[in-house]
């Protein structure tokens, strides 16, 4: 069986408030190319479709036509999409009948009871475990074991088992924590590898945005990563897995397929931070007609000038870069007398505010993804409280 893995495609994502359509359409065409050239019997979309729940229209519009390019292109190839955590797997679920008359499996909701709804056959081809994103506690003991054993019982040729998941893997190696734990990362709890079970050939993995295998796992568990990059943090190599498996107890023969993105994100400077001078200095000897996102990394000792972004704007205006952020890092020496709050600033300060200032002051970048998910906390917290 020959499968393409992809996952977190998180359509409708914007850098600092601009919008990537053309980016995630420029890339979305790639994975389209992919298909057309390696004709896989499969196609997983492992979780995060979308950036949020309730995306936009275009968003949705743009998944759609996605959907319709490749089965235009390839109308043999099976194509399996389950919900991640940034999805609405109602919203999945909505469509599962109609598109499955097409070719495509969407699987948005865990089946605790009927776990017939998680597998997917590819004739004379395989078999494939759709899990969507789903909480630990709602898993049900011995879950994985049932699904595997129900799919073995119909598995009478032994053909390769695939099994898909939106989780973090406990001991996955991240290149910028940011706001994750050890235990949580993305306020997804890390499972064990063992709870997985055994009885697959290979476990597609999604929600880890840097491409890698799960220690332990005998290169049987692997996240594909993003095919674009949705952060400045996110530097390394992003693209799709193609995963080929013999027989029924193969290992997986993984092979990478890198996509270059049309508008690279670049920082300045590429590794810690400059003074604003330095910084101004990079950006204008960055090439005039390479297009590319820009973040400056600029070491402050308090806060930056007020016209810090209209001056990189103007020093950029006839370059093809477009400056989106700017980060105030503030230098280690004057940590203690500046990057302290004091306890009347401290309560007149919102949550979010606090946030993006403790960001700020440990030198990472407060994404849009990381504001989203604080902001749901927060309004989760008011209504355990009666406050909204």
């Amino acid at each position: 069986m020959k499968i393409l893995h992809t996952s977190d495609w998180h359509l409708g994502a914007t850098l600092h408030g601009l919008g990537r359509e053309h980016d995630h359409i420029q890339t979305l065409e790639s994975i389209a190319d992919i298909v057309s050239s390696e004709k896989p019997d499969a196609v997983l979309l492992t979780g995060d479709v979308f950036n949020v729940p309730q995306p936009s229209a275009s968003s949705q519009r743009l998944f759609g036509d996605t959907l319709d390019m490749l089965l235009r292109r390839v109308p043999e190839t099976r194509i399996i999409v389950t919900a991640g955590n940034h999805d609405s797997g109602a919203r999945l679920e909505a469509y599962r009948r109609f598109m499955s008359r097409h070719g495509v499996t969407l699987v948005g909701k865990f089946d605790r009871e009927n776990i017939e709804n998680h597998i997917v056959e590819i004739p004379g081809k395989g078999f494939v475990v759709a899990v969507p994103y789903v909480y630990e506690r709602n898993i049900p003991s011995g879950w994985f074991a049932g699904v595997l054993a129900s799919v073995a019982g119909k598995n009478t040729r032994d053909l390769p088992i695939v099994m898909t998941a939106h989780t973090t893997v406990a001991g996955v190696s991240l290149e910028n924590p940011g706001y994750a734990t050890d235990r949580v990362i993305g306020g997804i709890d890390a499972l064990p590898y063992e709870v997985f079970g055994s009885g697959f050939d290979y476990l597609a993995l999604g929600h880890i945005h840097k491409p890698q295998f799960v220690a332990g796992s005998g290169r049987r568990a692997r996240y594909c990563g993003t095919p674009l990059a949705i952060s400045f943090d996110e530097v390394y190599p992003h693209g799709v897995d193609i995963i080929e498996i013999g027989k029924r107890g193969d290992v997986p023969a993984v092979r990478r397929v890198e996509i270059k993105p049309s508008m690279p994100l670049v920082t300045l400077p590429a590794r810690g931070s400059a003074v604003w001078e330095e910084v101004l200095g990079m950006l204008e000897r960055f090439p005039d007609d390479l297009k590319a996102y820009v973040r400056l990394n600029v070491e402050v000792d308090d806060f930056l000038p007020s016209e810090a972004m209209a001056t990189a704007m103007r020093v950029a205006e006839n370059k093809q870069c477009v400056v989106c952020h700017i980060n105030a890092v503030r230098c280690e020496r004057n940590h203690d007398e500046y990057g302290g709050l004091t306890v009347g600033e401290f309560k007149t300060m919102a949550p979010m505010d606090i946030a993006r200032f403790y960001a700020e002051s440990i030198g990472v970048d407060f994404s849009d993804d990381m504001e989203n998910m604080f902001s749901a906390a927060i309004q989760e917290l008011m209504e355990e409280e009666g406050d909204v």
